[in-house]
């Protein structure tokens, strides 16, 4: 997964990370969000961007960064889900892994409802295997090349 685009998700997830410590760092995050958007219009594919909660509560919580990265999207035709709504009342005991990142359960809980939006919202055809059907999608590498 040495691909260009790899790179700029990384950027992107890293300095939205830096985001809370320093607020004008914003183009760090932007910056990499518009140029892989504009490979996936390339490769006629619309990009979905999901805003992992806090888990450091008795449930999860909307982090600082959503309402930004919800109005950034909605200029730019990117759908921005914030997560916390996907596991709203959930005890961050029974999904989280730490503060951050989910644990096995969390990741099932966030897959399935993924599912169901793609579905809803004219994803890929999903096969009973779960992956995409075939041609649908193009493999990393010719997407990062587009």
């Amino acid at each position: 997964m040495h691909s260009r685009l790899y790179d700029l998700l990384t950027e992107a997830v890293l300095a939205l990370q830096r985001r809370a410590e320093r607020s004008d760092d914003w183009d760090r995050v932007a910056t990499p969000l518009a140029e892989i958007q504009a490979r996936a219009q390339r490769a006629g594919a619309h990009l979905l961007v999901l805003v992992s909660p806090s888990l450091t509560g008795s449930t999860p919580s909307a982090t600082g960064d959503v309402a930004v990265l919800q109005e950034f999207g909605a200029r730019r035709g990117i759908d921005v889900v914030d997560l916390t709504t996907w596991v709203a009342g959930v005890d961050c005991k029974e999904i989280a892994l730490d503060g951050w990142h989910f644990n096995a359960k969390g990741h099932q809980m966030i897959g399935r409802r993924l599912a169901d939006y793609l579905l809803q919202h004219g994803g890929p055809d999903i096969s009973l295997t779960g992956r995409p059907s075939a041609g649908e999608l193009p493999s990393l590498n010719e997407f990062a090349a587009r």
